[in-house]
């Protein structure tokens, strides 16, 4: 994917496809293209605040740190997504790791070319709020996944959070081990739900992949789980 092509994507995808035309197209003129190879950091925990992330193909982890020597997986981005807004917004150093699961076609955008945008467009910084707003609103729900009782319950928690991240994907590649991460499970845990899923209809599973069916299906089969 070259750049003309990560810039049309990420126009009419994602966060920045909300944003007014003009405002879209003054954020992408400063934008560079990256790529990244499977495995390397995008952007590292306590790295300054220096651009924006806009992913227009592949996926990338989302890793939070307890300590140098550990870290796990919390949340998956695919293609559409932005990172490193609440770090620019705040001027804080990044909170968490993003790392390439795959080959990634990325758009930088540089903190200097933001703010020069937010002197002609101060509705911006409403825009990044609500992009941070509803990626916190996801890791929330992730969290009290990992507080929930029933181990399919948790499961079927992460799986809406991962839907309402990122709403034009249906399926992700996740290993038993990095799922039983995001939910504090243990992989014969998830891979017996995931089993009691896939014979209700409501995920398809194959090799470190995970793929899910209806979200209303979903969602029904959680409000009916919570109910009893």
């Amino acid at each position: 994917m070259n750049r003309d092509d990560a810039t049309t994507y990420l126009s009419e995808n994602g966060w920045l496809s909300k944003l007014p035309p003009d405002m879209r197209t003054a954020f992408l003129s400063g934008a560079k293209q990256i790529n990244v190879a499977k495995d390397e950091k995008v952007f590292l925990v306590e790295d300054d605040p220096r651009f924006m992330v806009g992913l227009a193909e592949g996926s990338v982890g989302a890793l939070v740190s307890y300590n140098p020597q550990e870290s796990r997986l919390i949340t998956v981005y695919a293609a559409g997504s932005w990172l490193g807004d609440a770090a620019v917004l705040t001027q804080n150093v990044h909170r968490g790791t993003a790392v390439a699961r795959t080959d990634c076609t990325c758009l930088i955008v540089s903190a200097r070319h933001i703010y020069a945008v937010a002197s002609h467009h101060p509705e911006i910084w409403r825009w990044m709020a609500m992009n941070v707003l509803m990626q916190f609103d996801s890791y929330t729900t992730i969290t009290e996944a990992a507080l929930t009782r029933d181990p399919i319950s948790r499961l079927v928690i992460m799986m809406l959070s991962l839907r309402k991240l990122n709403p034009q994907q249906d399926s992700y590649d996740l290993s038993t081990e990095e799922i039983g991460q995001m939910v504090g499970l243990t992989r014969n845990t998830v891979s017996k739900c995931l089993k009691d899923l896939e014979r209700a209809g409501l995920v398809q599973r194959s090799y470190a992949r995970l793929q899910v069916q209806t979200v209303a299906r979903l969602e029904a089969a959680f409000a009916k789980r919570s109910a009893n």
